[in-house]
């Protein structure tokens, strides 16, 4: 719905394609800035799947695709991760490190569970 037609001054905005969707509330001048990055990013988005030789297709997809087609792993089990060994993995974490950049904020060892199983 365009921000005009939004039945108050404050939208929820849920992020896109995480199973577990965070929930962020904005007044109407910065859901207006976020529409127009989100437009930008679409079609950022759009140029890296048609360089994958995606058609309209998420470029995270089309990426993956791409590196499936080279014979590389893009899995966790691609490369011997047994499902099983995920929650060791995940309670290993100690809060530290590289994974604390992360786009999707990791709030503790349940956090990186999920992604770990998205990832497997």
């Amino acid at each position: 719905m365009p921000v005009e037609e939004s039945p108050n001054t404050n939208m929820s905005i849920g992020t896109h394609h995480w199973p577990a969707q965070e929930r962020v509330t904005y007044g109407r001048p910065a859901v207006e800035a976020l529409a127009e990055e989100v437009a930008r990013a679409e079609a950022r988005q759009a140029d890296v799947s048609a360089a994958f030789g995606g058609r309209n297709g998420p470029a995270g997809v089309c990426l993956k695709n791409f590196v499936a087609g080279l014979g590389l792993p893009v899995q966790l089990r691609d490369v011997g991760v047994a499902k099983d060994e995920l929650p060791a993995i995940a309670a290993s974490w100690d809060g530290s490190g590289p994974i604390t950049t992360n786009p999707r904020k990791i709030r503790g060892k349940e956090d990186l569970l999920e992604i770990l199983e998205l990832a497997w």
